[in-house]
């Protein structure tokens, strides 16, 4: 599992088609948050996870996401599909524990 280097392209939009696979079966997606997905997998630094302008924007809706999206650039997508604005999908540090009044112990009668 050293090797494995997973292809993960996050990206929000509708998705207009869904069609099954003509040899398998499997259904299969089609629309323009699927195309913009695979234009920017191409373009995407090894070891991390890049996503569109749009996730990053319904990500940082939810206050209580383990996830946050930094802000990496405007980058010229592959197959010449336009320029768009990118984030990297990181992990949200982990709150630090709500301080809590002090500790009184109790009477043992």
């Amino acid at each position: 599992m050293g090797d494995l280097r997973p292809i993960v392209r996050p990206t929000s939009g509708y998705m207009a088609i869904r069609q099954p696979e003509p040899v398998t079966g499997v259904d299969n997606y089609f629309g323009e948050a699927v195309a913009r997905a695979a234009r920017i997998e191409p373009v995407t630094t090894e070891g991390r996870v890049f996503v569109s302008e749009e996730f990053a924007a319904a990500l940082s809706l939810d206050p209580e996401s383990p996830a946050a999206a930094e802000y990496v650039g405007a980058r010229d997508t592959a197959k010449k599909y336009g320029r768009f604005r990118l984030y990297r999908l990181r992990r949200q540090p982990s709150p630090l524990p709500v301080p809590r009044g002090p500790q009184t112990a109790s009477a043992v009668t």
